[in-house]
């Protein structure tokens, strides 16, 4: 299928899903809502700060809040996403600037370790997280959230089409994106999928396929490894990722930061499911809460190292403040 089909593809959005922005989003979504919706969240299990917790616990509550104040009952299922395929770190020229132009530093959160080197991150983090969201079925308890890690997916048809087809045609995937977001570039990288060294676990691999045949050498360790799509764990950027979920799980909402709304990831995901699955996307609505900006007044976020926690109670009255961005109000206190 030709990218410049993708054009139309934006047009069709406006006929077959929604977006719903910050609180007044909400307000309207719940009335559109028959309380027992399939809502997907996504997080990377790695550290867990304000800016996400407003995002995966704030935001549903909120949502159940609405529902209720409009006399129905919340029994959304939230299906909670751990990203292990994502990358520990992520580099490049500059992430902020050139958003495509990425790869991994080293392992996938799968592989990696907390600082005593032995305790793995996402299951550690994973639990911190499902924790945490125990606050929504706390106050609502015939809410469910059912957690699950990317990795539990791996030998699902949809993972592995987007899986391959993102090795095979990451040129093509990266044009799409950029012509759909206009988003700037250096050229420097068209990789958005790697087979995982099953040596070192590094994700900086050269990962080839023939017949079927995946032919993975590792740049790190020199392993060079070969075999089929099962016998190998996969480094994918969130954005492919989206689409392998969003066919496997069949749900009928998301809710995600604001940051992705930013992103133009409301194109980027229905156009990344036609490519990947030749088929017209299903029906989406999208929820966005607002970017909360960090101790330097740019957005929150582990890579920039600018994040720090905050108490639910101080995070719902921060989002009675207006607009795309917000902040926690001068005299509220900050935890941790």
């Amino acid at each position: 299928m030709r990218l410049a089909s993708f054009l139309h593809e934006i047009w069709l959005l406006s006929l077959s899903s929604r977006v719903y922005e910050g609180r007044t989003g909400i307000q309207s979504l719940a009335t559109t809502l028959q309380g027992d919706e399939s809502i997907h969240i996504g997080i990377r299990p790695y550290e867990l700060h304000a800016g996400n917790k407003l995002a995966i616990i704030v935001y549903p509550i909120l949502l159940c809040q609405e529902l209720e104040r409009l006399g129905k009952t919340p029994r959304f299922t939230f299906l909670l996403s751990l990203n292990d395929w994502e990358q520990r770190v992520l580099v490049g020229t500059n992430i902020y600037e050139y958003t495509f132009d990425v790869r991994p530093l080293d392992v996938t959160i799968q592989y990696a370790t907390e600082s005593d080197g032995k305790t793995l991150t996402a299951p550690f983090w994973g639990q911190k997280i499902i924790d945490a969201m125990a606050e929504i079925t706390r106050r609502y308890p015939n809410v469910t959230i059912t957690p699950f890690f990317n990795s539990d997916l791996h030998r699902r048809e949809a993972m592995k089409t987007v899986v391959t087809k993102t090795l095979q045609r990451s040129r093509e995937i990266k044009d799409l994106m950029l012509r759909i977001t206009k988003k700037s570039t250096d050229d420097s990288l068209a990789l958005f999928a790697a087979a995982v060294c099953p040596s070192c676990h590094d994700a900086n691999t050269h990962t080839s396929i023939s017949s079927d045949v995946f032919l993975v050498e590792c740049t790190v360790c020199g392993q060079t490894s070969t075999g089929q799509y099962e016998d190998f764990m996969y480094w994918l950027h969130h954005k492919p990722l989206f689409a392998a979920r969003w066919k496997t799980l069949g749900f009928t909402h998301s809710l995600s930061g604001g940051d992705h709304l930013a992103e133009g990831d409301v194109e980027v995901r229905r156009a990344l499911y036609e490519y990947f699955f030749n088929e017209q996307p299903p029906k989406l609505d999208m929820i966005f809460s607002p970017i909360l900006l960090g101790s330097d007044g740019n957005k929150m976020s582990k890579s920039r190292d600018n994040y720090f926690d905050a108490s639910i109670d101080d995070l719902m009255a921060a989002t009675r403040q207006e607009g795309p961005k917000i902040s926690l109000e001068e005299g509220v206190k900050i935890h941790g």
